[in-house]
């Protein structure tokens, strides 16, 4: 029920961000902080009926970096989750999908969830992110478009890239801390 609960007020907020976006109004920032590996085992917990049913493997993040950049919460449970579903629609049952966070030399940080599908073509890399553009029958265009806006609110970037060894990787580059929005937990 706690999920449901959770999962019903982000679906709120999300809708009133799209509307946010249709008007042009930028969005507030009052959510609280949380580390990225409980955003991610949250968002695997979303995901696990369709991982199990598909035998779908999905790797979280369980190292220092992912324990200690806060993010906040709502907005990359939806980050995540929109990118998760893309994976596991991509892969072949038996698949695998990680997760992955590193903090980078300049203290910047690279998130990205990665899989071993068949990858994005290269015509495609950029498509993807416009609205209404979809490659799934009932996919609505709007996933990537918002997960990019909420990234670059940030000051960061979301990308498409190939997986080295074959499938796709959705990088997150994040710049380095970014005010009160992100942080490291001590």
């Amino acid at each position: 029920m706690d999920i449901l609960f959770k999962e019903t007020g982000r679906l709120h907020d999300t809708v009133e961000e799209i509307l946010r976006y249709a008007k042009g109004r930028p969005q507030e920032r009052e959510e609280a902080l949380e580390p990225l590996a409980a955003v991610a085992h949250h968002v695997g917990a979303l995901l696990e009926r369709q991982l199990r049913e598909k035998q779908v493997h999905f790797f979280l993040p369980e190292n220092d970096e992912a324990r200690h950049l806060l993010v906040e919460s709502a907005k990359f449970s939806q980050i995540l989750l929109n990118l998760g579903l893309n994976a596991l629609e991509a892969v072949d049952p038996g698949g695998r999908i990680w997760l992955l966070a590193e903090n980078g030399a300049d203290g910047g940080w690279r998130i990205a969830v990665c899989d071993d599908g068949p990858g994005v073509p290269e015509a495609e890399k950029e498509r993807i992110f416009e609205p209404f553009y979809s490659g799934k029958g009932d996919g609505t265009g709007l996933g990537l478009l918002i997960s990019r806006k909420i990234v670059e609110s940030y000051g960061g970037s979301l990308r498409a890239t190939d997986r080295p060894g074959g499938g796709a990787c959705f990088e997150i580059l994040l710049p380095p801390k970014n005010g009160a929005d992100l942080g490291q937990a001590g």
